[in-house]
């Protein structure tokens, strides 16, 4: 609940709002209606965020913590050059997976 309502902390937030949890453990998305009433709409099933950029950067080299390395070489690279894969579509949840990434 403390990450929910951290997001009204540095600007105003009007309820309800959609929130976006990203930390190194998991992911969720959550429909924030007030303190304390807050549903889970989706989450990770597998590997958080965190993890999938952790193992990317290992298997390329660039060390760890992976994420700012592969953030630097991102604002120089060319996002149409290769399609990535699009986990779970046409699913009726909004989980979302990360694994598909690393491979």
């Amino acid at each position: 609940e403390g990450h929910a309502v951290s997001a009204r902390l540095g600007a105003e937030v009007a309820y309800p709002f959609l929130l976006l949890l990203v930390s190194g453990g998991h992911c969720q998305l959550l429909e924030v209606r007030g303190i304390g009433d807050m549903s889970r709409i989706g989450a990770t099933i597998d590997d958080a965020a965190g993890e999938a950029f952790d193992k990317i950067a290992k298997a390329l080299g660039l060390g760890y913590p992976g994420g700012p390395a592969l953030e630097r070489l991102a604002v120089t690279g060319d996002g149409s050059k290769i399609d990535l894969p699009r986990a779970l579509l046409g699913r009726k949840d909004c989980d979302f997976s990360f694994s598909g990434l690393k491979t």
